[in-house]
């Protein structure tokens, strides 16, 4: 019995190792790609990030110069991360290893395009997809040497006989590297964590990068959506997608979704490339605009994952509130502990003198209020015990201890008054301090 081997499957990247290029080059990005729309956006959060940034250095200094440090050290760290694995795991498309994408990716990203140096072109190896999962997208690099675009050989091969619908998603790598300076985006960061700034942000950027590859794609709307359903959706990516084909269903929840989400639904887009429409935000509900505008922007994460951080950071508060509360009372109370010391002083000067106690706060000629109106102090004439009375407590100082300098007082809390209320000082089981005459 003969084997008969399996006949091989052909290669889909075949094409693309060809010496000449597998269709005619597209047009060149240039400075006229669309990103009007973006640019004022950018421009505003610009400015108020970089506002931002001034308060926390006038006002923090070397506390805010720490985390940017480390912050800068773990995005370098994370790209070098990222390009040392396409280095070594990937394949760099050159003229040599894939000359058809090379010369079309020298069309898109040459010289005349960009601003910058000419980006890098990594293939990414394939990786066995989970069940239910998408085709992964063109990521991107940024840095001072041009950056780099990853660029799937999944997304490659699904694209494979489409070189218009990939040139739509190299289009869109582009537009996203060339107006995202690391230093710009750094100062905007303070401004993109805004509840409302950062999701329309990133909403604007997504459709003017959108506008970009289609351009790239040679304006041709039909491309532009195959390059947005075919990784999806595969060969029965429809042809012409009606708006709100797969949006949300109209209510509280979807309009808040609609507001706090980073990009539009899938059919949106596509449906807003085959009518070259501009990104027109959709009415929202007010309700929606107040959860919105108090919730933080949680980037990439779900929606609902806003409304959790939310109700968490207000639980943490009504958790925190006693709290914060017993602080500032310990506060005031400590203030006033402090100004009734002397008076203490007073006491103690004259039973060291006349081996007895003064009759009242009168005879030492000192008033009962205390200054700033912080309370009223109360002598007790038999057992010395000063009542100290306060808008948030009572405090008692009390004479335990006699000694050649003087008595020794102890703070106690008095009745209504919450230990953990107390000041520090009146918290202990021992004496904290003596009181001695002026002058000893």
């Amino acid at each position: 019995m003969n084997d008969v081997s399996a006949p091989a499957l052909p290669d889909p990247l075949e094409a693309w190792r060809a010496p000449g290029p597998f269709a005619p080059p597209p047009p060149a990005l240039g400075d006229e790609a669309p990103q009007a729309a973006v640019h004022r956006l950018d421009r505003w959060a610009l400015r108020l990030g970089a506002g931002l940034w001034g308060l926390l250095l006038l006002g923090t200094a070397g506390g805010v110069l720490l985390p940017l440090a480390l912050g800068l050290l773990i995005v370098a760290l994370r790209r070098s991360a990222r390009l040392d694995r396409a280095a070594r795991e990937g394949l760099r498309v050159d003229a040599h290893t894939l000359p058809a994408l090379h010369a079309r990716w020298q069309a898109l990203a040459g010289p005349g395009s960009l601003r910058r140096p000419q980006p890098a072109l990594w293939l990414l190896p394939a990786v066995a997809p989970e069940p239910g999962a998408t085709c992964p997208a063109a990521q991107v690099l940024r840095g001072p040497d041009g950056g780099a675009v990853l660029l799937p050989r999944a997304l490659l091969e699904v694209l494979a006989d489409d070189p218009q619908a990939l040139d739509f998603q190299l289009g869109r790598a582009l537009a996203c590297l060339r107006h995202a300076s690391p230093w710009a985006e750094l100062l905007r960061l303070p401004a993109r964590v805004l509840p409302l700034l950062g999701p329309a942000l990133d909403r604007e950027r997504e459709a003017a990068a959108d506008r970009a590859g289609l351009r790239a794609a040679g304006g041709d709307p039909a491309a532009a959506a195959r390059a947005l359903l075919r990784p999806v959706l595969g060969a029965t990516a429809p042809a012409v997608v009606r708006p709100g084909a797969s949006g949300p269903a109209p209510g509280l929840l979807a309009a808040y979704q609609a507001l706090r989400a980073p990009g539009r639904p899938l059919s949106a887009r596509v449906a807003a490339l085959q009518q070259d429409e501009e990104l027109v935000p959709a009415a929202v509900q007010p309700l929606a605009w107040a959860l919105a505008l108090f919730t933080p922007h949680p980037g990439r994460a779900p929606a609902w994952a806003s409304l959790a951080v939310g109700a968490a950071a207000l639980l943490l508060l009504a958790a925190a509130q006693p709290v914060l509360e017993d602080r500032g009372v310990r506060q005031r109370l400590a203030v006033a502990h402090e100004a009734a010391k002397p008076v203490a002083a007073a006491v103690s000067a004259y039973h060291r003198r006349h081996g007895q106690g003064p009759a009242g706060l009168g005879t030492l000629g000192l008033p009962a209020e205390l200054p700033g109106g912080l309370g009223r102090i109360e002598l007790d004439a038999v057992s010395l015990v000063l009542t100290l009375r306060t808008p948030d407590g009572v405090l008692l100082l009390e004479p335990r201890l006699r000694t050649a300098q003087g008595l020794r007082w102890f703070c106690v809390p008095g009745p209504g008054l919450a230990l953990r209320q107390a000041p520090a000082e009146c918290r202990g089981e021992g004496p904290v301090w003596p009181a001695t005459p002026p002058g000893r």
